[in-house]
């Protein structure tokens, strides 16, 4: 019996270090994913106010990304049409 608590302490010790584990993984890919989405809406501001050049329909292109590389991507895409 007591052999079974102890397995059982075991047992939810490590499903609360798994849990802990994903939920930093999610919160630092939300954190990378917000920096990202915040970079893409400083430079479509820079061009929407003519400091820099923007390529063909960026918010159409931002709003088909299916993931955090195509807006990345997209980013790249942005600062190598300017040389930034």
């Amino acid at each position: 019996m007591r052999l079974l608590i102890k397995l059982t302490h075991i047992f939810i010790e490590k499903m609360d270090a798994i849990k802990t584990h994903y939920k930093l993984k999610t919160e630092a890919q939300e954190k990378y994913m917000d920096e990202v989405i915040k970079e893409f809406s400083e430079l479509y501001n820079r061009g929407c106010n003519g400091e820099i050049q923007l390529p063909d329909e960026p918010l159409v292109k931002f709003a088909k990304a299916k993931n955090i590389k195509q807006v990345e991507k997209l980013i790249r895409q942005i600062k190598e049409l300017n040389g930034l």
